[in-house]
Order: C-alpha cells, then structure tokens, then sequence
C-alpha cells in the first residue's frame, strides 16, 4: 500500500513537472500580452489584468520577466487592487526588478510603500541567490562593459580622433574574443555595452544567439528588434530598418521622425514584427502615441481601400 502512493506520488509528480513544462507556448504568451499592454493604454484595467494572467499560463521560467510583473502590478494598482499588485511587485523584485528604476512602488499609500521598501533588500537578495553560481561570469562581462565604457568615455574628443578610433578598434578586438568565449563556453548572456558595437560575422553570430533567446523567454523581442534595426543603422551603416524598432524606441526624442530611417518591404513589416512576437506598427503607435511611418499609413489606407 505505501509502495502504490509512492508511485502514485512519483507518476503525479512526473505529470506536473510535464505538464508545466509542455505548457510553454511563446506566441500563445506574447498574443495575450500585447493584448494586456494594448489594453492597458486604453485604461481598461480589468481586460488588461484578464489578458496578463491568461499570458503568464503560457510562461516558463523566464516568463513572465521582472518587467512584465511590473506590468501587470501597475494594472492591478489602476483597478484598486493594492494587495495583489504588492503581491506581484514582490515577484519581480526576486525576477530582477530594480526599486530605483520601477516607478511605481511610489505610486502606494505611505503604509503600503514603507512595507515593501522594508521588505525590498530581502527580496532582492532572493534574486541575487539565483544568480551566484554565475556570479564569476557576471563579474567578467560587467569588466568587459565597464572597459568598453571607460575608453568611449573618457577619450571621446580629448585625444586625435585617429588615435581615439585605433584605440576603440583594440579594445573591441580584445573584448570581442573575450565575450565569445564567456558566451560559447559559459552560456552568458551577450547583452550589454558591447553587443551594440559588433559587426561582419559577430553581428550575424549573436544575432542567432540572440533570436534563439527571444522564443526561449531569455530576452523579450523588443530588445532585439531594437538591437538588431540599431546595428543595421550605426554598424552597418544602412539606411533602412528591419523591424521599425530603431525610430520606435526613440520616439521620445525632440528631433523624432519616423521616416528618418525607412523600413525596408513595409508591406510585410508586421508579418516580420509577429514572428517575433511582436505587436503591428498600428498597435504599437496607440500605446505609445508615436507617429507611424507615411509609407506605412499609405500602405494601410490602400489596404482598407481594398476591403
């Protein structure tokens, strides 16, 4: 009898853990959450809070990240549900979240937000747990940053700019092997400073990396969409985007123009966007109140024209 609960426990046990796992469904995560980011820019909270947690049924352990929690949180707060959006702001806190870069945790009444802050260096220490079996690795990517930085920084402008360039091509030789090796052979992530100055074959090696990490939950596809439109522009010096992303992220800039740098084939730009997981163009200009492209208004007149 306790030889059959055991295995009844075992075979339950092996069940969930399949379950849980083969529940992963990226677009099925992305869908509802672009409709969850949508809703929540038309103020309608509750559809919002409904569509984030339809989203996190299809996560895995990277889904939903620290910043989706951050999300939800600030739809759950808009509805009134103080607990739940503390609640879930705890989560992120453990995921990554930042207290001084939330913008919200301000947002709660003076009890509410002296609790959590209270709470916040116990939580964030449950973060930094989950990350020191990497920490050596960490360690030697943020040397890299911190070198890449340090030469752009500090000898921008103050030595002969073919000095300045020789010196930068140096230091990018060195940290670009360097960075392959911490990422070929220890499995970091190749983010930071320097993924926004490779080219010629590293740009096509991270690129697979990267677009890898997107359907694994590891990065969010805005980020590599911008990473990637970003390296066609300043790197590769072309003149158009891919994704739409490069002028997007920077719509907040005084001298903003969505037609700066135009996307190539924008008739399928969004058919692009969704195999990333990411929302149209369309969509992404209500949340945002950016501009959209002329060509891609035209495009969508003539599309509607025809329906």
């Amino acid at each position: 009898m306790k030889n059959n609960l055991i295995c009844t426990a075992l075979i339950f046990l092996v069940i969930t853990t399949a379950s849980s796992q083969t529940n992963y469904d990226y677009y099925k995560y992305r869908s509802y959450y672009n409709k969850a980011v949508l809703a929540n820019a038309e103020k309608k909270y509750p559809e919002a809070c409904s569509n984030y947690n339809e989203a996190f049924k299809y996560g895995n352990q990277y889904l939903p990240s620290h910043l989706n929690l951050e999300d939800y949180a600030k739809s759950l707060l808009a509805t009134g549900d103080t607990l739940a959006a503390l609640e879930t702001l705890k989560k992120a806190v453990v995921k990554g979240s930042n207290i001084a870069y939330m913008g919200i945790a301000d947002n709660f009444s003076k009890k509410n937000e002296a609790l959590f802050k209270k709470e916040y260096p116990k939580l964030r220490s449950e973060y930094w747990k989950t990350k020191i079996d990497d920490m050596d690795n960490i360690i030697e990517m943020g040397k890299l940053d911190a070198i890449d930085q340090a030469v752009r920084t500090n000898f921008f402008n103050k030595i002969p700019k073919n000095t300045f360039n020789q010196l930068v091509d140096i230091t990018d030789s060195v940290n670009f092997f360097q960075l392959k090796q911490l990422v070929t052979e220890k499995g970091v992530n190749p983010n930071g400073n320097l993924m926004f100055h490779v080219q010629g074959e590293n740009l096509t090696f991270y690129a697979s990396i990267l677009k890898r990490y997107i359907f694994e939950g590891r990065i969010s596809p805005e980020e590599y969409a911008g990473w990637y439109d970003f390296q066609r522009i300043y790197t590769k010096a072309a003149t158009t985007q891919i994704y739409g992303e490069f002028d997007l992220y920077d719509c907040g800039q005084v001298n903003y123009s969505p037609d700066l740098n135009p996307i190539e084939d924008i008739e399928n730009v969004d058919k692009r966007r969704a195999e990333l997981g990411l929302m149209p163009l369309e969509d992404w200009a209500k949340i945002h109140d950016g501009a959209l492209p002329e060509a891609y208004k035209k495009m969508k007149e003539k599309s509607k024209s025809k329906n």
